[in-house]
């Protein structure tokens, strides 16, 4: 069997100058909500698209970080308000996480931390519109929200099917003016979840095609973007990477990921440090881990990559002067951690079974 089953977006457009395809392509929805970062509004585009939208839809703005479930709540609350019937997301995982959590929670009955605790979304919600303007989470491709719970201080994803989009815009205009810090960290993020879905012990073959691809694509063009955007010049780098990035959020929402990202949500939601600055740490380590088990897909990841993978990575961290940013830390309660690593739907998609002592390796590593 090729596969079971397949969640997939429902309509993707791609291309340069396709933000403003975002009017016509939500016409049929009604009256809408933009979360947005504060870059968007440091883009021409933004006087733009406000014009055009212009008693249509609102335009709702993010003040940035990763998003928490008050954020989730104010933002249904707010689009309740103005009558709302689709909810978009442009700007990087955070925002479209933001979004696509209040987009899917719209029409049920609890408050978001039930879902987030497992609760079944008994109801579909307003439709979910995704604008990228970073290349790394794969956000505007999955069926899930990450969203930080400040009671518990735990990062944690609300998954369901009725969260996948209903539209997609791929612009790579809008990833003009990136700093290069982003680049470096979202692209790595990227990588990590090519690599991860390519090995997750719930790959299929579309799976590991589509991540083989994507993972094509990022490895060949992270540099040339990271060059791009220290020059501040346009790219066909740009688009090369959004479509990679896109690839891999369609192959990781099916596959799931793996111990990365079992261990990296503990530590990004302890520590308050950036989801892809944590995965690009915890991407070789987490790989010599899982080298044994995987020798057929290493071979052919590094083949892709044109050198040893792990090689490749590290001259990657070195190019962009990736800094460990917990070393010498303290180990803050490191049995809860481990717990939460091992709980994890995505460390038990891991190819290797992980056991305690791999994330004590890890975390040893890091620390």
């Amino acid at each position: 069997m090729l596969f079971s089953k397949l969640n997939m977006p429902m309509t993707t457009v791609s291309g340069k100058g396709e933000i403003f395809s975002l009017l016509s392509g939500t016409a049929a929805f009604g009256n809408g909500l933009i979360v947005h970062g504060s870059s968007l509004r440091k883009k021409p585009q933004f006087k733009q698209l406000t014009a055009a939208f212009k008693r249509k839809s609102y335009f709702y703005p993010y003040e940035g970080g990763e998003p928490t479930l008050e954020n989730v709540r104010e933002v249904i609350e707010y689009a309740k308000r103005k009558k709302s019937l689709w909810i978009g997301g442009i700007g990087g995982g955070s925002v479209m996480d933001l979004a696509k959590a209040a987009a899917g929670l719209y029409k049920t009955s609890r408050d978001p931390e039930y879902y987030q605790n497992g609760g079944v979304v008994e109801k579909k919600g307003i439709p979910f519109v995704a604008v990228p303007t970073t290349a790394g989470s794969g956000a505007e491709a999955t069926i899930n929200a990450v969203i930080n719970n400040e009671k518990t201080n735990e990062k944690l994803s609300i998954r369901d099917d009725y969260f996948m989009a209903d539209l997609i815009i791929l612009d790579p205009d809008l990833m003009i003016g990136i700093t290069p810090t982003i680049v470096a960290q979202s692209g790595l993020d990227a990588i990590t979840q090519a690599i991860e879905s390519f090995i997750s012990n719930g790959a299929n073959w579309y799976t590991q095609n589509l991540a083989l691809k994507g993972f094509e694509l990022l490895i060949h063009n992270i540099e040339c973007l990271f060059d791009a955007a220290n020059q501040k010049e346009d790219s066909a780098s740009y688009e090369k990477m959004l479509l990679g990035s896109y690839l891999t959020g369609i192959a990781f929402t099916n596959s799931r990921l793996g111990v990365i990202h079992g261990l990296a949500h503990s530590l990004g939601a302890i520590y308050k440090q950036p989801h892809g600055l944590v995965c690009a740490l915890c991407l070789v380590p987490a790989l010599e881990i899982n080298k044994n088990s995987i020798s057929e897909q290493y071979k052919k990841l590094s083949d892709i990559a044109g050198m040893d993978l792990i090689n490749r990575i590290n001259l990657l961290i070195e190019k962009f002067e990736i800094q460990n940013v917990f070393k010498n830390l303290e180990l803050k309660d490191p049995k809860k951690m481990i717990a939460n690593t091992l709980a994890s739907g995505s460390t038990k998609a891991n190819p290797k079974t992980i056991t305690e002592e791999d994330v004590r390796s890890v975390l040893k590593r890091l620390f």
